[in-house]
């Protein structure tokens, strides 16, 4: 299905649309807040987060078909998981964990597409946000780029870190 992905904030949902807007198809249709959709690199796939309203700081990595079917959990644990992002040949799948709640930690971590080999790659002060693949690179030797916020600064900071898959990693702060 060729088309983009919406969130509806207002109905916590997922669609499908073609471009000009027309065709917008409902993927979820719950009482949980599904958000953050990602079509995989052959447009097949998509991941999502999905947590509830009720308890919104322990949202789960979700993978289903482009028509809404097959919803499978990747990720399942006591923390917040979300921001998921594919990697160019869609192999594995960056994303964000950690006690969203407390803003205590929030690291990267990386995992392959069915959801197996869960593996943190980062570990800092940091609250680290948004994760994504740069484009066009294989797995291997992918570099991911995102957004992280220092919660030691007056009012935060905002710095945009790249860390390459041997975990070293270089910081532009603004």
């Amino acid at each position: 299905m060729s088309g983009s992905s919406i969130f509806d904030p207002n109905s916590f949902e997922i669609y499908v649309m073609n471009g000009d807007g027309s065709n917008r198809i409902r993927l979820t249709n719950n009482s949980i807040a599904d958000a953050q959709p990602s079509f995989s690199p052959n447009g097949l796939k998509i991941l999502f987060a999905r947590c509830s309203i009720l308890a919104p700081n322990l949202a789960e990595i979700f993978l289903m078909s482009t028509d809404g079917s097959n919803q499978v959990p990747l990720t399942s644990n006591s923390v917040t998981d979300g921001f998921p992002a594919w990697s160019s040949d869609g192999t594995q799948i960056i994303f964000a964990s950690g006690n969203i709640a407390s803003e205590a930690c929030v690291e990267f971590s990386l995992m392959n597409s069915d959801g197996s080999n869960v593996s943190r790659i980062t570990n800092n002060a940091a609250l680290d946000w948004f994760p994504n693949y740069k484009p066009g690179q294989a797995a291997a030797t992918i570099q991911l780029s995102a957004t992280s916020y220092s919660s030691n600064e007056a009012g935060g900071s905002l710095a945009v870190n790249v860390t390459r898959s041997d975990n070293t990693s270089t910081t532009a702060s603004g």
